[in-house]
């Protein structure tokens, strides 16, 4: 399996509680994945075993917690 690295413009990620709340809906994946937040710009970038369907899932998760995927690069 080869990573794949995708990016994800969150609107609302505004502070920590934020970055928790996503983080641990991440806890809920089959799949493990290493995320990168950065509040300033409002996106996380998120790292994992490139699998179909794994970009899809992340972005679910993300809206799950709370919050709206505006871009995924």
């Amino acid at each position: 399996m080869t990573d794949k690295k995708l990016t994800f413009s969150i609107n609302g990620m505004k502070c920590g509680n934020c970055v928790k709340k996503i983080k641990d809906s991440f806890d809920e994946l089959d799949f493990d994945l290493e995320a990168n937040f950065d509040l300033e710009k409002k996106e996380i970038s998120v790292t994992f075993d490139q699998n179909e369907g794994q970009g899809i899932q992340i972005k679910k998760q993300i809206e799950e917690a709370g919050f709206n995927v505006s871009k995924m690069e």
